[in-house]
């Protein structure tokens, strides 16, 4: 190796002092720091110095990948703020923390971080929830509050009731908004999903849709808030289309990525909820 890129390596590498820079990936880091230094002072996409305008490139514990930045994605959400018919307007919610029922101790817990994350989430990252449970016993509820606690802290967000939303993406693949839709799932902050397994999971649901979403969200570390009548436990057998060992694979890969990303409570402890 010429003394020219040991010296290079080295420099970047100081940069980077817990990870293994070396010929192969010197170029990837060194990108990095070009990238963080330009958007240090950027005013907007107009200003962008980056090679790739409107994204800078990061680190994952899988790899390099493209992040959109603040801009880009402010620009795309202005662009299309009716894409998500299936979103739900929290305006519209009588979701109240007066009204929502403190009588049972996983209620009680999910009310508290509720106020913790809203409180602390700009300031760490912070994992979501998977509220689990059967019928009527507050899970959308809880979901709501939440979306309303997410809107009073300025906290960008997407509520969606899931079996909606994957009518809406599969009528997406024919009107042109499929890849805008998948790209507001993946990129907005927190993402929630009301009643996962109310659905009909397919291969392609899981493999083309909640898959690439989860591992986006997974390697960025943006939390997701999710509701289910399906105990974390149950999750791999809902996601399996049949028993191979190819099947449980995929289904398992997807089940820890999704509860990686949450806290599980569950509201199987008190009397059912109504609302």
């Amino acid at each position: 190796m010429r003394k020219e890129t040991e010296d290079f390596i080295k420099e970047v590498s100081k940069s980077f002092p817990n990870e293994n820079v070396n010929i192969e990936n010197v170029s990837d880091f060194y990108i990095i720091l070009c990238d963080k230094n330009n958007c240090k002072n950027c005013k907007g996409l107009n200003d962008c110095q980056n090679s790739n305008q409107g994204f800078y490139l990061s680190k994952t514990k899988d790899g390099f990948v493209q992040v959109r930045c603040k801009y880009l994605t402010e620009l795309q959400k202005s662009s299309h703020p009716n894409l998500l018919k299936s979103e739900y307007n929290e305006a519209l919610s009588d979701a109240s923390s007066k009204n929502y029922d403190l009588n049972t101790e996983s209620r009680q817990k999910i009310y508290d971080y509720i106020k913790e994350f809203t409180t602390n989430y700009k300031k760490e990252p912070m994992k979501g929830l998977y509220i689990y449970g059967g019928f009527s016993y507050g899970k959308t509820y809880s979901l709501m509050l939440t979306a309303k606690a997410l809107s009073a802290y300025g906290i960008d967000h997407i509520f969606a009731y899931f079996p909606d939303l994957v009518i809406e993406i599969k009528a997406a693949m024919e009107n042109g908004k499929y890849d805008q839709i998948i790209e507001l799932l993946k990129e907005t902050d927190v993402l929630l999903l009301d009643d996962l397994g109310a659905e009909n999971m397919t291969p392609w649901l899981r493999d083309e849709v909640l898959g690439p979403i989860i591992n986006y969200r997974m390697n960025l570390k943006k939390p997701m808030f999710i509701s289910s009548n399906i105990a974390p436990k149950d999750l791999e057998k809902h996601f399996m289309m049949n028993s191979s060992s190819e099947e449980k694979t995929k289904a398992g890969r997807i089940a820890s990525r999704m509860i990686s990303l949450v806290k599980k409570i569950s509201l199987d402890d008190g009397e059912s909820y109504l609302r």
